[in-house]
């Protein structure tokens, strides 16, 4: 039997979409066909006991020797070893894939989007990266997007397999009437136009842009509220601008969440957005497999296309696509949807 090995730096319990990414893939194989190598999270166990497949956890970087990922090689000589490993699969070309390079082994390297963007803008960095890229046996990629940035860096395109994101079927089957009813009571939801974006809150999800929006979807949309789902740094700038501009009390921000309330917010609310942009450093949305989650509960999509979100966002049923990140486009869209 042919055995691969998955080395990632992102894996569930940790929450976001390269996460369930590979947790979805894992889900592929047959019993004992792959094994997962991944950071340690206080949460895993438990998590770990209830997958089909074997999850390995360690602390994969030196925490101050440099360089980090040195630490990763040993701990990766001694599994592929153990587990008599044909074939690694590389979560991370950076860092992951610096170590892997050195372990002489058959790799395929997975990229999403953003993992070739910020390194392409350092010259080191890039060496590196298309040093690993050429090496590999195949990538797999997210996007179309993706693809084409891996193409201007010099990849192989016989070498390069789209493997789209999958949305987690348990997330409707999660669905009760009774984390509904909480949720309803909770925030005061009943009667409302419920306007929702879930993820991490970081700058380029453009979560401050719908804010901004605001203010004019409300003159037509008396009865809206924005409910924002997820964690990260932007949410005191996010709740300071919501102040500033007098739409506090129609936005509401839930932090980290369940599956089962999460479920339940894409049931109760009217219309799912996400307005993401490409930053200056090259950080961009590589997918968006939360526009797919929306579809899953039949709800319409209001989305501004960059990176690869317009993967995405050809899979769902009902779409409005965003002109410009401007207020006013943006509110036209969320009107168009809602009226």
């Amino acid at each position: 039997m042919k055995r691969s090995l998955l080395v990632t730096t992102e894996f569930p319990p940790y929450i976001g979409g390269v996460a369930n990414y590979y947790q979805n893939f894992c889900r592929r194989f047959d019993n004992g066909e792959i094994i997962v190598l991944t950071a340690k999270n206080d949460k895993h166990f438990e998590f770990d006991s209830q997958q089909s497949f074997k999850i390995l956890r360690e602390n994969l970087l030196y925490k101050s020797f440099w360089p980090r990922w040195l630490k990763m090689i040993f701990i990766l000589k001694k599994i592929i070893k153990k587990y008599q490993i044909d074939e690694v699969y590389v979560g991370q070309a950076l860092p992951v894939g610096e170590a892997v390079y050195f372990c002489r082994v058959k790799y395929t390297v997975f990229f999403h989007g953003l993992d070739v963007a910020l390194p392409s803008k350092r010259f080191f960095k890039k060496i590196i990266l298309k040093s690993i890229i050429k090496k590999s046996g195949r990538i797999i990629v997210n996007s179309l997007y993706t693809k084409q940035q891996l193409l201007r860096l010099g990849a192989q395109a016989g070498k390069i397999s789209i493997v789209y994101p999958e949305v987690d079927r348990n997330l409707y089957n999660s669905l009760s009437e009774q984390t509904i009813e909480k949720l309803n009571n909770k925030y005061s939801l009943a009667g409302k136009k419920i306007l929702l974006s879930v993820g991490r809150i970081v700058k380029r999800k453009g979560f401050d842009k719908v804010i901004s929006s605001l203010p004019l979807s409300i003159e037509s949309l008396k009865d809206l509220v924005y409910v924002i789902v997820g964690e990260g740094p932007e949410l005191p700038a996010l709740k300071k601008l919501s102040e500033n501009l007098n739409v506090a009390p129609k936005v509401i921000f839930t932090g980290s969440i369940s599956m089962e309330e999460l479920a339940a917010f894409y049931k109760l609310c009217s219309a799912f957005i996400m307005t993401p942009f490409e930053l200056e450093n090259g950080d961009v949305e590589g997918f968006g497999t939360v526009y797919l989650e929306a579809d899953l509960f039949d709800k319409p999509v209001i989305a501004y296309i960059s990176g690869g979100v317009g993967d995405a966002v050809k899979q769902v049923k009902r779409s409005y696509l965003v002109k410009s990140l401007s207020a006013e486009d943006i509110s036209s869209a969320i009107i168009a949807c809602l009226k």
